[in-house]
């Protein structure tokens, strides 16, 4: 009889640990389809929005806002002509709820980081004052030749 008790009970743990493990994993790969996928960043990330489709990535002494949902190639998300760079050049971002502004070669950016839609002017012209105001309080970044020497100031625009 104590033999068989002792199986029942090995039975009933190896139940347990079998089904926590399983519940683990599942709930993993729910977590991940609910970031459709996107890896947290990797050693080019500067900073990631959301549920990390937008990035902006370092390299080559810039930084770049980049969409990950069309981007194979981090190699290729430097260049304003390529469908996944929003902008190139960027001199300094402020995340506010759901958008990133960023300021950059091309103008000013508003994101929408949810969506996946943006507005992008040479001139504040075109934005709300609320938005004008989020451009304004931007801490722009000024990078030296080398990627381990950033400095960050606040301008008033």
């Amino acid at each position: 009889m104590g033999s068989k008790k002792k199986y029942i009970i090995i039975m009933y743990i190896s139940i347990i640990v079998i089904t926590f493990s399983s519940l683990f994993v599942f709930l993993s790969i729910i977590d991940d389809a609910n970031n459709f996928g996107y890896p947290n960043g990797g050693r080019d990330t500067y900073a990631q929005f959301g549920n990390r489709r937008f990035v902006i990535l370092s390299g080559n002494g810039t930084l770049t806002l980049c969409d990950r949902s069309t981007v194979e190639n981090y190699s290729n998300c430097r260049y304003k002509n390529d469908d996944h760079v929003i902008e190139t050049n960027v001199y300094g971002y402020k995340e506010v709820e759901n958008y990133v502004y960023t300021i950059g070669l091309y103008g000013y950016t508003k994101l929408n980081f949810v969506n996946g839609k943006y507005q992008q002017f040479n001139s504040l012209n075109y934005f709300s004052i609320e938005d004008k105001n989020a451009f304004g309080s931007i801490i722009l970044i000024e990078r030296w030749n080398t990627t381990s020497h950033i400095i960050q100031k606040e301008v008033y625009l």
